[in-house]
């Protein structure tokens, strides 16, 4: 049996939290930033190729295994990390209706164990019949919350990510919160400095 593909937050999210990833790829068509220059995700790709093929047998797993066996092994993760949150998704999106069914039927099985919680730039899906146990954040639109990408707070909604995921709960409960951030947190709306500018950065 192949070794479940899994990470856990620690400075990112928080060692309270797995992640796992359903999909390698993010689906463009609906994204909210201007182009894919300002993406975080997409430079981090590229700065790291060996985050492309993890992604990619990360995909594999969860084409392969059915509800019921994706399950057990996310229990697994939980009892042996310790964990309380499980986060599906970095930069991926859901491809089809059929893996939001998958994880919803996935979260109902883990009631109880961990909560889950995701991102989805995908307005044509139907999340109606979400889990209780499983909490969809829209970019741009309102699941059980929706995460918004603004060149400049307005300090309306009540609720703005920090940059910081631990121990903040915005993203991780239903609350019906429209949680304002900042484009990629590159300045105020401007660009994110260029691959090759991280690239050489990093050199230093």
């Amino acid at each position: 049996m192949e070794a479940f593909k899994y990470s856990v937050g620690k400075t990112k999210v928080g060692e309270d939290t797995a992640i796992v990833n359903l999909r390698a790829n993010c689906h463009r068509v609906f994204c909210q930033l201007p182009d894919c220059s300002y993406c975080y995700d997409l430079r981090m790709r590229k700065f790291r190729p060996t985050i492309n093929p993890y992604r990619e047998k990360q995909e594999k797993q969860w084409n392969e295994l059915n509800p019921a066996q994706y399950t057990d092994r996310l229990k697994g993760v939980v009892y042996l990390e310790q964990i309380t949150f499980i986060r599906l998704q970095e930069g991926g999106d859901f491809k089809n209706q059929g893996d939001v069914d998958k994880l919803n039927e996935i979260a109902n099985r883990l009631i109880g164990v961990a909560r889950l919680y995701t991102y989805t730039a995908r307005p044509d899906l139907n999340f109606t019949k979400r889990s209780e146990n499983l909490v969809i954040n829209g970019s741009g639109f309102m699941v059980d919350n929706e995460y918004r990408v603004v060149e400049r707070l307005t300090g309306t909604t009540g609720a703005v990510c920090q940059a910081s995921c631990l121990g903040c709960m915005l993203c991780k409960e239903k609350g019906g919160r429209t949680i304002e951030c900042l484009l990629r947190h590159a300045g105020k709306g401007k660009k994110m400095p260029s691959f090759d500018f991280i690239k050489e950065r990093g050199k230093a």
